[in-house]
């Protein structure tokens, strides 16, 4: 009998390959908002690399902005202070 270890993401591949892929894009536009991207400018930038439908870019930003925590907008005045 052959045992083979597998890792938890080996396993979830093997199962379910899109869950991987979704994975990646929300790690995407969440980095891109924690970034301050708008949420519009995010669902652009995830519609265009992975050539989704806009209504699912929408949603993996609404829930990317979901699990980060709610995500405060740069002022102005923030933005001159970092340059």
């Amino acid at each position: 009998m052959m045992t083979t270890t597998l890792s938890l993401l080996e396993a979830v591949q093997a199962l379910a390959p899109q869950a991987v892929e979704r994975a990646r894009r929300l790690q995407y536009a969440a980095a891109l908002l924690s970034q301050g991207r708008s949420r519009r400018e995010v669902s652009g930038m995830v519609f265009a690399r992975y050539g989704c439908t806009r209504s699912k870019a929408w949603r993996l930003v609404n829930m990317a902005a979901d699990l980060a925590g709610e995500i405060k907008p740069n002022t102005p005045q923030e933005l001159e202070e970092a340059t």
